[in-house]
């Protein structure tokens, strides 16, 4: 039965993607780059930092709620009666002040014309999308708890496929709207079917029980600094871009987007499956090898990254050119894109290290390190982004995502080798000095010596072609390379996949 469910979450978390990609591809479809999803994507974030304390509520309320369920049931469901109705009382006051004040917050953080009258526009009416996600989170949460969990990746689904049902029935009815109310009901539905299956799994609210009760707000307050910095961190990245060319808001977020995919494809999969196994060597304290073990994958996952990297900077125009470009994304779009996901793919190998180094770190039970290495790389993002608007230079507001990346990266490193306690030898030292030499040696041949054709606008099968065969053949080089100079050889790619 546990396997059939797990094995449900991974078919549920395989159809999202595809669809994320088609409404991803609606949105690119109908709005572009243009000052409308701008002000979007500036509204989102706005509605994100007024829920911040969301997961940390429904992480202690999950919490307490799964220990007292297992004691005593009546109490349990009359704890949680109290602690839901808390926060549905403290979210219509925070929904409330967020519809009065939307013009006044609009207007005063972005007083250029136009983009402010739909950012206020955005805010009234995504009141009733933070609503229902609020509710969903929660109830999904309970459900987990209850051994169900499906309801873990239900609201991604429900989301999306929400928002591709209203694209393309109402997109010329209520035009930019679709943006929220296609998520709006995806998630209504689902909250249907939370309400229904807490019944079903005999989750009663003891209605006539309530009152208030304030010790649960006491408890939040050491997770609400890192969401609170995470959330802020979002919010003020998509700020300062607003400052520069119109669109770069929404070039970067499809550069996210697209930066994500290997992320989401290579490193959590990767992670997920070394999960056990560090619980495995941490419990029995066998720092040595689950040293090797994490080693071995990193190199192996560096090495897949370094090919998609090189890809991204090479042809950035020909992948968004062939994923986006139709509709209102224009040339303009295809060019501001293009730029931002060269600069966004540089984060793709420090963010995946770091993913892992970090559930390594979570194995070892060192969690104060995984808060202060998110807070350091948050912090250097926003600092970055700040002296862009200093220096008003807008290739530098894109960089403060792989550089906030690479200082969480090298600060989780650092607390990965002094926890593991391992002593690398002179001869270790001088193994790695000679890889990271042949290492980026290669990559600076590639970058001087490759013929990498220019770009132009052709038919799609043609692109395709193009960028298929120049592709195979730049992958091709540096694998050769990479096995004369020994960076790997067959027992290697043997060993790699070894789980021990």
């Amino acid at each position: 039965m546990f396997k059939k469910k797990i094995l449900s979450v991974f078919l549920v978390s395989c159809i999202i993607y595809p669809l994320s990609l088609i409404n991803q591809l609606l949105i690119s479809y109908y709005f572009g780059t243009t000052f409308i999803l701008d002000a979007y994507w500036n509204s989102f974030s706005i509605a994100m930092l007024s829920i911040l304390y969301v997961q940390p509520v429904k992480e202690i309320l999950l919490n307490e709620f799964y220990v007292l369920n297992l004691r005593k049931k009546n109490l349990s469901q009359i704890y949680l009666t109290n602690q839901l109705f808390l926060i549905f009382i403290f979210t219509l006051f925070i929904l409330s002040i967020l519809w009065l004040s939307s013009e006044y917050i609009s207007y005063y953080l972005f007083p250029m014309g136009g983009i402010n009258e739909y950012i206020t526009k955005f805010l009234k009416h995504f009141c009733l999308y933070l609503f229902f996600l609020i509710a969903v989170e929660l109830l999904c949460g309970i459900l987990v708890t209850q051994n169900q969990p499906i309801f873990q990746v239900l609201p991604k689904l429900f989301i999306v496929l929400g928002s591709i049902s209203i694209f393309i029935i109402f997109i010329y009815q209520i035009n930019e709207l679709v943006l929220i109310y296609g998520p709006t009901l995806g998630l209504f539905i689902l909250f249907i079917l939370c309400v229904y299956k807490l019944r079903k799994n005999f989750v009663l609210f003891s209605i006539h029980q309530l009152k208030f009760s304030f010790k649960f707000i006491k408890k939040i307050k050491g997770l609400l600094f890192l969401n609170f910095i995470t959330v802020f961190y979002l919010f003020f990245e998509k700020y300062i871009m607003s400052f520069f060319s119109q669109g770069l808001v929404s070039a970067y977020q499809y550069g996210r987007s697209l930066n994500d995919i290997p992320q989401n494809l290579f490193v959590m999969a990767l992670a997920s499956s070394l999960w056990p196994l560090y619980l495995k060597e941490a419990n029995n304290h066998n720092k040595s090898h689950f040293f090797e073990m994490t080693i071995k994958k990193i190199y192996l996952l560096l090495l897949i990254l370094t090919l998609i990297t090189i890809l991204c900077l090479f042809y950035s125009e020909h992948i968004i050119f062939l994923v986006y470009y139709r509709g209102k994304f224009d040339l303009y779009s295809l060019q501001l894109t293009s730029e931002c996901l060269k600069i966004i793919i540089l984060s793709l190998i420090p963010m995946s290290v770091y993913t892992i180094f970090l559930r390594a770190i979570y194995s070892l039970k060192e969690i104060k390190w995984v808060i202060i290495s998110g807070s350091v790389g948050v912090f250097a993002g926003l600092f970055t982004l700040i002296l862009s608007l200093i220096l008003k230079n807008e290739s530098l507001s894109l960089y403060h995502f792989p550089i906030s990346q690479y200082v969480s990266m090298l600060l989780v490193s650092y607390v990965f080798l002094s926890k593991t306690q391992v002593n690398i030898d002179y001869f270790q030292k001088i193994r790695l000095f000679k890889f990271l030499i042949k290492y980026f040696t290669i990559l600076f041949l590639i970058y001087l010596f490759f013929p990498n054709s220019d770009f132009e606008i052709l038919p799609k099968p043609s692109i395709l072609k193009i960028f298929i065969a120049e592709s195979t053949f730049l992958v091709l080089i540096i694998l050769i390379l990479w096995f004369v100079s020994n960076i790997i050889n067959v027992n290697m790619i043997k060993n790699l996949f070894q789980n021990n």
